[in-house]
Formats: structure tokens, C-alpha cells, sequence
């Protein structure tokens, strides 16, 4: 039995063995999978790298286009803004003039409102039948000189 023993244990040792070796095996195939997915991850970061570079360097240069204009927009908005203030200044400085102009012509209505009404109450008064009458007497009365006059022509 001693002998049956000792073949087992030299099995379980045979078998030790072989299963530290696969185990190593496996562990160096793990190590091997581990660097290429090491390599692949560093190759994919530069080229990750490599394509930010090349977008800064197309779009750093459209994006300072980009802040110029709009830095020029902005200048040019502030002197659109400085013009109109000018001109809402001119317009308010305008709106007094007129409100002096109506005040003027209000006071000169007022002024002459009497002068006018006296004006159109004598217009009114006016007989006309007397000044026709009037013109006939005058015509009646000039037209024998006129006559008078056209014969030393």
C-alpha cells in the first residue's frame, strides 16, 4: 500500500505540476493578450491625438476669423449706437423747436384773432348790390372820357 501511496502522490505531484505549468502558460497568454491590448490602446490614443491636432489647426484659425468679426460687428454696433443717440438727441432738441414754433403760431393766432374777426365781420358787411350799383355809376361816368381818350390813339 505504501508503494500505491507513493505512486499517488507521485501522480498528484506530476499533476502539480502540469497544472502550474498550464497555469503559467495561461498567465503568459494573458500577458501577451494584455501588451497588444496595451499597444492598441497606446496606437488608438495617438491617433486620437493626431486627429485633435489636426482639427486645432484647421479650427483655430476659422474660430480667430470668427472672434475678428465679431469684434468688428461689435465696433461697428457701438458707432450705429453712438449715431443714434446723436440723432435721438437731434430729434429731441427738434421736438422743442416744433413745440416753440406751435406756441409762436398759437400766440399770433391769438394776436390777430381780433384782427381777423374785424376783417371777415367787415367783409361780411359789405353790401354788394350797392358796390355793383357803384361800378355802374363809375363805368357811366368814365366811359364818355375813355371814348374821349381812344381817339388820340
Amino acid at each position: 500500500m505504501v508503494i500505491g501511496m507513493d505512486n499517488l502522490i507521485l501522480e498528484n505531484e506530476q499533476k502539480k505540476e502540469l497544472s502550474e505549468r498550464e497555469l503559467l502558460e495561461e498567465i503568459l497568454s494573458e500577458n501577451k493578450m494584455r501588451t497588444l491590448y496595451s499597444k492598441v490602446t497606446a496606437i488608438s490614443a495617438v491617433g486620437i491625438l493626431a486627429v485633435v491636432v489636426a482639427c486645432m489647426f484647421i479650427l483655430l484659425p476659422r474660430f480667430n476669423d470668427f472672434i475678428n468679426n465679431a469684434d468688428e460687428a461689435i465696433t461697428a454696433a457701438k458707432i450705429t449706437l453712438a449715431e443714434a443717440e446723436n440723432a435721438a438727441a437731434g430729434l429731441g432738441k427738434m421736438s422743442q423747436d416744433v413745440i416753440r414754433t406751435s406756441g409762436n403760431v398759437d400766440t399770433f393766432v391769438q394776436e390777430n384773432s381780433s384782427v381777423l374777426a374785424d376783417t371777415m365781420e367787415d367783409i361780411s358787411s359789405i353790401d354788394y348790390e350797392k358796390l355793383n350799383k357803384a361800378i355802374e355809376d363809375l363805368e357811366a361816368a368814365v366811359s364818355p372820357f375813355a371814348n374821349f381818350m381812344n381817339r388820340f390813339k
